[in-house]
This record gives C-alpha cells, structure tokens and sequence, in this order.
C-alpha cells in the first residue's frame, strides 16, 4: 500500500557531506577525451532520474547537489549560455516560463511563436518541473542558486500556485510552489522584489499565456485568448482577492520575515492605496481588466487588493509594523502634506477661473479632456475621511503604553508635527471633527516628544503648554483605566469603563480618537453573550461619538451593519441598528450639516430591507451545517438498526423524567402552538438567498424612524422610494415569518404620515406629499393587506395607518391647520377670510372693534 511505500527505507547509502563533495567533483569534471556538450548531455538524464526519486530521497538529495553545486554553481558549466545551464536549468524554468527559454533570465515584451497549439506546458510537464525545481533548490540550499533561479519565477510560480487553488484543490503545485518561494523569501527576496508580489497579487499570466485548467484537470500553461470574452472578467478577479490576500500575508509569517521588511512592504501598499500615481497612458474605465492594469494604483481592482492588504496585514502583523513607527509617521506627513497641497492647488484654480482672460477659458476647454493623468481631486469629504484615517494610525501608535520613541520616530514625529501646524494655518476651513483630530495630535506629539532624543529647542514648553500636557497626562490614565474597565467581566465595571469614556468624548479629550474608539465599541457589541446593560451603555455611548465626527462613526456603522463580507453576526447587526436609531436623532438637530449622512442612512438601512440582500456564505454554512446533521443522523440510525428512538428527557420543575410524568398525553393546542413557532424562528433565518427577516425588520424600523426625525433631509425621491418598498413587502411578504416584517412595513408609513403631518403644522414643504391618486393607490393597497392578511398585529397596524390616512385626507381637503378653534374652522376658498371675487368682507366687523387700551 501507499503507507507502506512511505515506510521503506531508502534504496541509496547515505552520503555524508564530504563524499557529496567528493562526489560533485567528480562528476562535474568533463573528462579529457569528451566534449563538455557530449558529456553533459549524457549525463543529465541519468542525474535527472536520481533528481526525480526513482532510486530514493537520499539518491534524489545526492543529484540536487551535484546539479546546483557542481555544475550550476561553477562558472564554466553553470552560466547562462553554457551547456550545464541549458541542460539543467533552462528547461525548468521554460516549463514555468516560457520567457526564460527565449532570454535565460530576462523578461521584456517578448512574442511568443504563431502555432495552433494552445497547450504551451502540459499539467504533467508542469508538475515534473516544479518537483525537480523543488528538489534541485530544497535539497541543499544556496543563496545565489536560489536568487538566479527562483528570481525570475516569482511572479509565475505565485500565480501558478494560486491557479491550483482556485480550483478548490491544493495539490502538489501549491505544496511545492509555497516551500519555493518560502525559500526565496528567506534567502534573497529584497522589499522592492515583495512589494512587487503584493503589487501584482492577481498575476497569472503575461498578455501572451496564462495558466488555466488543464484537461486532466490540473493546471497548464496555455496561450491566452484574445477574444474578449475570454479575457478576464472583473467580477471572477474580485472572488480571488481574499484568497490571495490571505495566502500573501500568511507567506510573509511562513518566512519569517523581518520587521523592518514588514513595515516597508505595509508602507508602500499603503501608499499606493492612499497616494495613489497613475500609470502613463489614457485608460478608459471597464469591466473587463488585463494584467497590465493590475498594477495601475488607479484601477478599481488595484484599489480594492491594496484595501484589503492593509486591512489584512493590520490584523496579522500589527506587531511587527508597530516595530517600525518611523514608516507610519512618514506616511501620515506625506498624506497631511498632500492634503494641503490639494487645497492650495484648488484655491489657485479658483482664482484663475474668476479672471476673464484666453488662458482660463484654455482651461476651460482642457478640464473635459483626459490626458491619463488623475485630475485634482478638492477637498472632498473622501480626502479629509483620509487624513481623519492617517491621523488615527498616528494617534493609535504614540498613545501605546509601550510606545517609546527612538531617534529616527522622534525626528519624523517633530516633521510630522511641523505638517500639521501647516494645515491648520493653510487650509482655515477644516471639518470641525478634522481640526478636532488634528489638535489632538498635536497635543499628543507634545506629550510623548518631551521623553525623546530630539533637540533641546522642542522641549522648550511654556506654562500654557505644560498646562495642556498636564489635562492631556490625566484623561490618558482615564482612558487606561476605562480600557481596563472594559475587560473585565462584570456588566457593572465595563458598564463604568464605557462611562469614563463617554465622558471624555463629550468634553472633547485628545485621548479619544474617533476610528479607534468606534472599532472598541463595535467590538463590544459584537460580543456573543454581552450583558444587556452593556450593550445599552456601549450603544449611548456610540451616539455621543457619532455627536463628535458624525461622519467617521457614520460610515463604520453602515459598514458592519450593510455587511456585505457576512462577517458580523445577527446579533450585532440587531444592536447596531438600535445604534443607528440613536444616531438619526443626533442627525436630525443639524440637517443643514448632515442632510448627506441622513440620506446615507436611510439609502443603507433600505438595501437591507429590500429582498436583494443575498447571502451566499451563510447559505454555504447552512448547508454544511444541514449536511452533518444529516450524516449524524445517518450514522445513528444505522448505529440503532433503524429509526433512532426519542430518550425521555427530564423536567427540572417536577424532578421526574417525561415517561415518568402522570400526564402522558400533550396537550394538541400547546403542541400546535410550539410547531408554528419553530417554523416562524426557522423561517426567520430564511435559505440564505436573502437577508435574514429579523435585520430586514430592524432595517425598517430604521427607516420609520429616519423618516420621522428628519424627512426633510432626506428628499422626495428617497421618501418616495421608501414608501414604494414598504407597500411591497406589505403585498409580498407573506407568511407567519415574514409577519414581524409587515407590521414594521405598516409602522414605516405611519412615520412616514407623521412626518408630512407634522412638516404641514411647521409650514414647510418637503417636496413630497400624499394626495390625489397616490393617495387612492396607498390606501387601496394598505386595504388589501388587511382584509387578507392572517396576523392579527398586521391588520391592527395597517387598519390604525388606514384611519390617520383619511384624517390626513380630511386635513388636507378642509385645510385643517394645528388644534385651536380658529384653525380647524374649514375656509371652503376664503381667502384670508375674505369672499373671493367679491369685495364684501365678513370679518370687517370684528376687526374693527376698537380696542380699549391703558395709556398713561
């Protein structure tokens, strides 16, 4: 058997290092009466057959080194060109690549020979070279063998590698492939050589080949298809970028590579991510991507692989890029600084196009023309999101307890300090929540810089500043005790942690940073069998940073909420949306300001509700899940013989087993009633091709509120649409578990009727209303609900909405105004009390009752 095989002992002696030497010399040594070509090509498939384990690992060990030491490693047989090089080395790295087999080690723009063959390297062909690469490098590793032949491969073997695994099999290639760049990471990989890997993270192919599937079902090397609907399509890329990402940041843990390596490569993915430098050359945007594109920082996709990275490598590796701060502190100047050149670019362009002159109108013209170079962009709310990002990193890392500043970070802090005062004197009209963030760096800089080996000229604080410092000093320790509030595993201690920091976030502590602190409490409420109490507490608290930099807290909100990479659980999102409720109403004081947020949400919480909202993954684990019960199942019933028999189960209240109890028979009402309940809750979680009904209904019970507190805000066509969506989840939900769905529906637009009611009490005109045949359609649908509707809450609900809609409808046709008896009195066309058409007056006579005033 195969486990046999394992076990045999190998069929060749073990060779101790000095004969391998020995033994290398000799064979490596052309003998006088032969050529160098003729020798060699004899001897290379006899060394090939050792390489290849015919005769044993220690045999296949013996030939690795004789290749890579003996000929490879001498000059006159193993440079590129030789006949050692083109025998041993040349046909495997032409099996992976064909480039090498035209230019030993260079790849330019190369073309590959007219042939009607589309197979370049069979599966087969392929796997015997990755193996005899594998042992050639593996067997006895060498620095400079490794970098002249695994240099060249990195790019086609990661790809090959990640061909394999899309297929949803690992084999032989991704074993292979990963211990071989492993080894080349280990030995020579430079950082430019890694950041490169990670640049073109979706690499599988040159424009001339590709690997694919072969028909043996493994991978080989075939020629690309130039019809375009071969070509790669985005959406198939956008499935690979988690796998790859994370096959990426697990290579780099693997092969232990260093901190400072790590720091540059999180730097340079992080630059190309925020600082984005286009490639030259016009591009038109599309779905459909080449690998030349792959590798413009501009490009969606490229965009979307370097977000992910960062994310990834912060999750994986933080200690390490922490190791190295003085990377972090130099990004952050350059995105501070870009900022601030951004605004004096704009305010310049500004100033031109006020001017009437041939150059302005020039300018004119050339702002509809693309010349593949990215346009400037203002001072968007996605640029100061940006630095709002860059100062929490700065913020997160000099507020570490264990945060001790060398020369070279306390140099980039003192530039980094000196950039920020910049902004603040260059660019006046910062987002209050930016200046906020901006000022609190500066304090934090302030503090930490006083204990760092920087020039005596910076620690030359006055009294004001000591002052501050001092503030600073005291709401970091109540940070750090509220931070260790908050792990222990009392409700009332963490519920006190959660109250130091609210406190600090109402009076506006630098010791507060907003990212970070939304993240913590995100945290919290992600927490399986968090404490309600808590729960409340952290949900307050959320809304009182949501008062601080409502759009920061906004936007993470949203994010976990939406879910769109299904990794929050139910109970989170739950708790997040009573968040959001909070949230609206903090909105709803300043819609002059937040009007863009208010819309944000309510356009969120209705992709929720709609019945779009697909879940594949949890699909993916509700059939697992499903899948195993039934095998226990299976296996248990054949374990019984048959089916398996339901054990008596004990009840606690009366001490006795259920065979036990007096009462043998159930009740059928109490047995109905738990059947219908079990399918309600398991018809709540739905097949996974939909969101789960408890976040829709939540998602609705948002939307009632939003409307309620600030329609105004959020604009006809989102009411509008709102009220569209609630009548068609009344009208097609249907169901016992889509009935906590329709009573929020019904509920959504009685908020909807209070809020024109009450925007009709204030006077002002929110540019939607309800009358004429949109009334009818409402009404007439709302009546169908309830006249076939099963729930009794549902027909409750709709039938309340239906009696405020013909009082609304009354309101409107008689022009009833507020409670008092003068306005409730229908005008019927009166005119400000007067008869239209007419020049009579009714109301003359009562004013123009004198009024007995008391003069002194």
């Amino acid at each position: 058997s195969s486990g046999d095989d394992s076990l045999q002992p190998s069929q060749g002696p073990p060779l101790s290092p000095e004969a391998l030497q020995h033994v290398s010399r000799l064979l490596a040594s052309v003998p006088s009466f032969m050529t160098p070509d003729v020798y060699f090509a004899q001897l290379a498939p006899q060394l090939f057959d050792l390489l290849d384990g015919n005769d044993g690992p220690e045999m296949s060990k013996a030939a690795g080194y004789i290749i890579g030491s003996g000929i490879l490693g001498r000059r006159v047989s193993g440079a590129p060109g030789t006949i050692g090089w083109n025998l041993f080395a040349r046909p495997l790295l032409q099996a992976i690549d064909p480039a090498q087999g035209e230019h030993d080690g260079a790849q330019p723009g190369y073309k590959m020979k007219p042939s009607l063959e589309t197979t370049i390297t069979s599966g087969r062909e392929l796997k015997l070279a990755v193996h005899r690469l594998s042992a050639l490098i593996l067997s006895h590793p060498s620095p400079g063998l490794v970098k002249r032949l695994l240099g060249p491969l990195m790019l086609p073997i990661w790809g090959m590698m990640n061909c394999e695994r899309s297929k949803n099999s690992m084999g032989t290639l991704w074993d292979e492939g990963h211990l071989l760049l492993e080894t080349f990471i280990k030995y020579c990989a430079s950082e430019r050589q890694l950041s490169h890997l990670a640049e073109n993270l979706l690499w599988d192919g040159p424009s001339e080949w590709n690997f694919a599937s072969g028909s043996g079902g493994g991978v080989e090397l075939r020629k690309r298809e130039k019809d375009l609907m071969q070509a790669q399509n985005m959406i198939e890329l956008v499935s690979q970028v988690d796998q790859r990402t994370d096959a990426f940041v697990k290579l780099l843990q693997s092969s232990q590579v260093n901190d400072g390596t790590i720091g540059a490569i999180f730097l340079d993915i992080t630059k190309r991510w925020l600082i984005p430098e286009p490639n030259v050359g016009e591009k038109k945007p599309s779905l459909i991507t080449s690998n030349d594109d792959l590798s413009d920082p501009l490009n969606p996709l490229s965009v979307l692989v370097n977000a992910k990275l960062v994310q990834a490598m912060l999750e994986h590796t933080k200690d390490k890029i922490a190791a190295s701060p003085a990377r972090i502190f130099q990004l952050v100047t350059q995105i501070v600084d870009q900022y601030v050149e951004t605004d004096r670019v704009q305010k310049k362009t500004t100033r031109s196009t006020q001017k009437a002159t041939y150059a302005g109108l020039g300018g004119i013209v050339k702002e509809g023309k693309s010349d593949g170079q990215r346009s400037t962009p203002g001072l968007s709310d996605e640029a100061s999101d940006l630095v709002s990002i860059a100062l929490s990193l700065l913020s997160t890392i000099v507020s570490a307890p264990d945060f001790k500043p060398n020369e070279e970070a306390a140099a980039r802090l003192v530039t980094t300090r000196t950039s920020l005062e910049s902004m603040l004197a260059s660019v006046p009209q910062l987002p209050p929540s930016l200046s906020l963030a901006t000022q609190n760096s500066m304090s934090l800089i302030e503090l930490y810089t006083k204990t760092a080996a920087v020039p005596s000229t910076t620690r030359n604080f006055n009294k004001t500043t000591r002052l501050r410092n001092d503030r600073l000093g005291e709401d970091h320790a109540a940070h750090a005790s509220a931070l260790q509030y908050l792990s222990s595993d009392q409700p009332p201690i963490r519920a006190e942690g959660l109250s130091i920091v609210s406190s600090l976030i109402s009076r506006n502590s630098p010791a507060i940073d907003t990212p970070s602190t939304t993240i913590l409490l995100l945290t919290i409420l992600a927490e399986n069998d968090i404490d309600d109490f808590v729960s409340m507490n952290a949900t307050k608290t959320l809304v009182v940073l949501a008062g601080r930099d409502p759009r920061m807290v906004v936007k993470m909100l949203l994010q976990r909420y939406v879910d769109p990479a299904e990794s929050s659980s139910l109970e989170e999102r739950l708790r997040i949306g009573e968040a959001l409720i909070g949230v609206s109403d903090a909105l709803a004081s300043d819609k002059n300001s937040t009007a863009e947020l208010t819309r944000g949400i309510a356009e969120a919480v209705m992709s929720v509700a709609g019945r779009r909202g697909q879940r594949p993954k949890q699909a993916e684990e509700r059939r697992k899940t499903a899948a195993l019960e039934a095998a226990r199942r299976e296996e248990a019933e054949q374990a019984w013989g048959g089916d398996v028999p339901t054990l008596p189960s004990f009840n606690p209240t009366t001490g006795k087993f259920s065979d036990d109890d007096d009462d043998d028979t159930t009740d059928p009402r109490t047995a109905a009633d738990d059947a219908i309940l079990h399918a309600i809750v398991d018809g709540w979680a739905g097949s996974g091709l939909e969101e789960d009904v408890r976040i829709r209904a939540s998602a609705l019970s948002v939307l009632a509120h939003v409307l309620e507190a600030a329609l105004d805000a959020i604009g006809p066509a989102l009411a509008a649409a709102a009220l569209e969506l609630t009548l068609s989840v009344l009208a097609l939900e249907t169901g016992d578990a889509k009935a906590i769905l329709r009573r929020a529906a019904a509920l959504v637009v009685m908020a909807l009727l209070r809020a024109l009611d009450a925007a009709r009490e204030r006077g002002e005109r929110v540019g939607f209303g309800l009358a004429g045949r949109k009334l009818d359609e409402v009404v007439r649908a709302l009546r169908y609900v309830q006249e076939g509707d099963e729930d009794g809450l549902v027909k409750g609900h709709v039938g309340v909405v239906l009696e405020s809609l013909e009082a609304w409808r009354a309101k409107t046709l008689f022009g009833l105004h507020g409670e008092g008896s003068e306005e409730m009195t229908p005008r019927f066309g009166l005119g400000g009390g007067r008869l239209a058409g007419l020049s009579v007056d009714p109301g003359a006579s009562e004013r123009a009752r004198p009024r007995i005033e008391e003069v002194e």
